[in-house]
């Protein structure tokens, strides 16, 4: 039996109905006037009911026919994974507390990209993005490159040679603007951590991100990206403080200059900071791209080049007998590559839709260089203090 993500009207939306059976969400409005909605970027917002108690089991169809296999839990029982037979790929989380639901939908075959949000007293929405509008996002070097770690050397000498999995905790903050367009924020950090989870599996690194806190940001919004990111680095005085013991922290925001902004290769110093606009934090995976630059990662090789880690950048997958390329989480847009996958460059994984890999060898392994750093990371914190959750 085919269960239904969403059955939106075809004369409203422009899409072939589709057979009856169990639906997760049912359209309730074809232009949701939720304040979920409010996004000029969107290319459409329908307000849906949802049935959460479907999940996990079976299969989900997208409004035109596009059927999905559930594959896994993501680290958590309430985070799902799915699938397409044509590479096209969905992460749902479930909040039992609120009945909140929040995803993303990636039809890497069309490069189309759909999120569910819950816009909690307003309902549930399920929203087509335009990612054409999306301004790539930028990197900050740290000019003091201290280190305040001396076991760090160490450390990256464990992720080499370990097998064990390593976790780092993030503290969210959010802007007043995001806040206001933003009723669940719980869910959009909960599907954040998700899709960047799920990026891991997807590109074989032994790694975890956890929420540790979220806290309402003091600053407003700045337009320039490395002025943002400098005001939130000085906005309670250090940067210690700022990250209350987690090991990196996220400022969460409504609208600036490109779709995030970090520093790069800074779990040495602690610097491990990143801001990111809500539309590209999740569906563009602008959230782990960022904390992919405190690792010490860089975009494709085309456009930028690592001093770090000669092997540490994103990259372009070929197309292979597909009719277009893709790239990674770390690679920017460029002619036959526009669509953005979960996955981190590796050579040694294969994207199923091209069947070529997601890396070269000696060039762009970003997985290799977070494998490598990822016990740095999780050292960064102590996760003793951070006690806000909302």
């Amino acid at each position: 039996m085919l269960i239904l993500l969403s059955l939106l009207p075809a004369l409203a939306l422009g899409l072939p109905t589709t057979q009856d059976g169990d639906q997760l969400m049912t359209v309730t409005s074809t232009r949701s006037t939720a304040v979920c909605c409010s996004d000029r970027s969107l290319k459409s917002c329908a307000g849906v009911a949802v049935r959460p108690e479907i999940l996990g089991t079976g299969k989900l169809q997208l409004p035109r026919g596009e059927a999905f296999t559930f594959m896994n839990n993501i680290k958590d029982p309430n985070a799902y994974y799915y699938k397409s037979e044509n590479g096209d790929d969905m992460v749902i989380v479930h909040n039992p507390r609120t009945g909140g639901l929040n995803g993303h939908a990636n039809l890497a075959s069309s490069g189309e990209s759909f999120v569910l949000e819950n816009c909690v007293n307003e309902g549930h929405v399920w929203k087509e993005q335009d990612v054409t509008k999306f301004v790539e996002e930028v990197h900050v070097q740290d000019k003091e490159e201290r280190s305040i770690n001396p076991t760090f050397a160490a450390l990256i000498d464990q992720g080499k040679n370990s097998k064990a999995s390593a976790s780092y905790s993030v503290k969210f903050y959010y802007t007043p603007a995001f806040a206001a367009e933003t009723p669940d924020i719980e869910g959009y950090t909960d599907l954040a951590i998700a899709e960047s989870n799920q990026g891991y599996i997807n590109s074989r690194i032994d790694n975890t991100v956890y929420r540790l806190c979220i806290e309402a940001a003091t600053i407003e919004e700045i337009e320039d990206s490395s002025d943002f990111l400098h005001a939130f680095k000085y906005m309670k005085g250090s940067t210690t403080e700022l990250r209350d013991t987690a090991d990196q922290t996220t400022l969460l925001a409504m609208d600036f200059s490109s779709c995030g902004v970090g520093y790069v290769n800074t779990i040495s110093n602690g610097l491990t900071l990143t801001v990111v606009q809500k539309k590209c934090g999740v569906g563009y995976f602008s959230f782990g791209h960022e904390i992919g630059h405190n690792y010490g990662c860089a975009h494709n090789p085309e456009q930028s080049h690592n001093s770090y880690y000669p092997y540490g950048h994103g990259h372009l997958i070929e197309r292979g007998s597909a009719s277009t390329g893709y790239r990674t989480v770390l690679a920017y847009t460029a002619s036959g590559h526009s669509t953005r996958v979960n996955y981190y460059s590796n050579p040694e994984i294969l994207y199923s839709v091209t069947d070529t890999p997601t890396g070269l060898e000696g060039l762009s392994n970003n997985a290799r260089l977070i494998q490598e750093n990822r016990f740095g990371m999780q050292e960064v914190g102590d996760e003793s203090g951070c006690r806000t959750l909302l």
